[in-house]
Formats: structure tokens, C-alpha cells, sequence
């Protein structure tokens, strides 16, 4: 067992060379089933066109509706060895960046676990692993990486990525006040950088960027399979062309802070046709107050993506930011022209 582990180790951190990200998640995928027991492939496997496949969820697990729970394996159910691999599959589509987020947001857990009173909801070894088809170089399958606060959805079409989104990272608390992680701020530069951005625009692009003196409880689009685009459309906001240079490169940082969490082969791919930030057609929108513990909210879109985020919850000390497409979560509106062309 000891040989066998370290072969795993060796494997996970060895260096990579010449490989795309999406070559690396079929071998760290392959790896990682090989690893299940007949019983533990039934919990992680479904097949490609399960209605689970867009059900995704950034609540606790018991929250979950309508079953009241994820499906797919947890790291909280599997041994050393198979957490280790999993671990790798999460790593093979985050940017370093990226997968020090992702993993700052479960070990939040532990913080909310001692917060609550040791409450049995609060626990960072329970997310959990999904696969949608299997994995392969040509044809479609998909994966997640998902638990409290934390939704990661790839989905690939014959071999070729097509979707990194829904993308949904969230930090409560906002900051942590006391204990070994103090002065902790997850999700530091989505709030930073924007506050900067308003509070650098003129009178009348304010008038245009606050449509709201209230921020909204939550994010709007919250957990739907699709975003309802009538709600952000007409898009309201002050737009990217409106902007002086100092102001449209706050945009570009803050939308890095969002696909800066990927692998820049994987945003490459997914950027490539639909830009963003738009040079033409971004719009910034914020609602509820501009100084820090206060509600707020803002979003930044364009035809094709929507960048939301929220902090009102818990006086302001709770954060959801979420990065959507409007027609292609899952890889909708790019599946649905292969679908047609294989029908055709």
C-alpha cells in the first residue's frame, strides 16, 4: 500500500509537460475512477444525459433541493488515496491562483464549523465529485467539483472544452475577525477592485452604474440551470466605452479575478469567439452602499457572460460571486449546434 501511495504522489506532483488542460483531465479522471470500488463508480458515475448533469447547488448539502443532498462521491467517503486524486482532477482546471481559492473556500468550513458551535452542516472534507459520461479525448463528458460555497462544472464536447461555467466561489465569513486565520479575506479582489471602480467614476456615470439604493439579498441568477436574461436586459450600467483608460483597466483586473482562477488555456478556448470584457458592449451596475460592511452588489456583462456578485448577508460578511454565459452554462448553445450537426 505504502509503494502503491507513493507511485499516486509521484503522479500528482510530478511536473507536466506539453499536455493541454483537457488531456490532463481525462488522465486524472481515468486515474481517479480506477481508483473506486464497483459501489463507489455507482455513487460518481452518471451517464451524459442525466438531468443531474446542470443541477448544480452552492448551499450546504442538507440545503439541497428538492433530495435535500448532492450526489456524486464525497471527499468526506473516500480514502487518503482517492481524495489525493480527486484533489488532482479539481487541479487540472484551476490556475495556481485558482486552486489556492478553491481550497481557501473549504477550509472556510472548518472556520463556520467553530463559528456555528461545531454545527454538523459546517464540514471542508464534504465536497464531492461528479462525472457525466466518460472520460475521453472524443467524445462528451463532464465533471463537477462542488460542495458549500464551491461549484466548479466543465464540460467537454467530443474531446474539445466547451464550458468552464457555472463558476461559483463564495467566502463567509467575508473576513475572518479571530482565531489562526485571522485578517483571512477569500475573495478579496472581487470586492476591492470593484469599490475602486465605483467610487472612481464621475456624476453622470454614476447616475448610470447605481440602479439600485439597496443592494439584493443574494445574486440574482442564484442557482438556476439557466440564467433568466430578462432580468439584465436591457443591460443597465454605466458602459466600458463610457470609461476613461484608468477605469477600463479596473475592468480588465476585475474580470481577471474571476477567469484568472482557470487555466489560461481553458479561458483561451472559451473567450476566444465571445470576448470579455467587450470592448463594444460591457456594462458595470452596482446597488446598495460604497464603503466596506456595507450591503452592496454589482455585476459586469456583456451579450454573452455575466460577472455577479453580492454581499449583504451576515451585515455585509458574506460573499456569493458567481461568473455565468447567458446561452452556454454546461456548454448549452455550443452542445445544441452539435447535437444539430450529428442529427444533420
Amino acid at each position: 500500500m505504502k509503494k502503491n501511495l507513493m507511485i499516486i504522489l509521484l503522479v500528482c506532483t510530478s511536473p507536466v509537460f506539453a499536455h493541454t488542460a483537457t488531456d490532463d483531465m481525462v488522465d486524472a479522471a481515468r486515474l481517479w475512477i480506477s481508483s473506486l470500488s464497483a459501489e463507489e463508480q455507482k455513487a460518481a458515475l452518471f451517464d451524459w444525459d442525466s438531468d443531474l448533469r446542470t443541477g448544480w447547488d452552492y448551499l450546504p448539502s442538507s440545503m439541497v433541493k428538492p433530495h435535500g443532498r448532492r450526489f456524486g462521491l464525497s471527499i468526506e467517503h473516500m480514502k487518503p488515496h482517492q481524495a489525493i486524486l480527486a484533489y488532482n482532477l479539481l487541479n487540472t482546471a484551476m490556475s495556481q491562483r485558482g486552486y489556492l481559492t478553491a481550497s481557501t473556500v473549504m477550509a472556510l468550513e472548518q472556520v463556520l464549523h467553530e463559528l456555528e458551535g461545531n454545527s454538523e452542516r459546517r464540514n471542508p472534507r464534504r465536497y464531492f465529485i461528479s462525472i457525466f459520461g466518460r472520460p475521453s479525448k472524443t467524445t462528451d463528458w463532464s465533471w463537477r467539483f462542488e460542495g458549500h460555497h464551491l461549484s466548479i462544472n466543465i464540460t467537454l464536447v467530443k474531446g474539445h472544452l466547451h464550458s468552464i461555467t457555472p463558476s461559483f466561489f463564495a467566502s463567509n465569513p467575508a473576513e475572518v475577525i479571530k482565531g489562526p486565520f485571522k485578517g483571512l479575506r477569500a475573495l478579496a479582489e472581487e470586492e476591492d477592485l470593484a469599490r475602486r471602480l465605483i467610487k472612481s467614476l464621475n456624476d453622470d456615470q454614476m447616475k448610470k452604474a447605481l440602479f439600485r439604493d439597496k443592494a439584493p439579498r443574494d445574486i440574482l441568477s442564484a442557482q438556476e440551470r439557466r440564467v433568466n436574461k430578462g432580468v439584465y436586459n436591457p443591460p443597465v450600467g454605466v458602459p466600458l466605452s463610457e470609461m476613461n483608460d484608468a477605469q477600463r483597466n479596473l475592468v480588465e483586473q476585475l474580470v481577471e479575478t474571476y477567469t484568472g482562477k482557470y487555466r489560461s488555456d481553458l479561458i483561451e478556448a472559451v473567450t476566444g469567439k465571445k470576448q470579455l470584457p467587450n470592448p463594444e458592449a460591457t456594462w458595470f451596475a452596482w446597488a446598495g452602499g460604497l464603503e466596506k460592511g456595507e450591503g452592496h452588489y454589482y455585476r459586469l456583462q456583456t451579450p454573452h457572460w455575466l460577472l455577479e456578485y453580492a454581499n449583504t448577508q451576515n451585515k455585509a460578511h458574506h460573499v456569493h460571486a458567481v461568473w455565468r454565459d447567458f446561452d452556454g452554462d454546461f456548454g448549452a448553445d455550443l452542445m445544441g449546434k452539435h447535437f444539430q450537426g450529428e442529427h444533420k
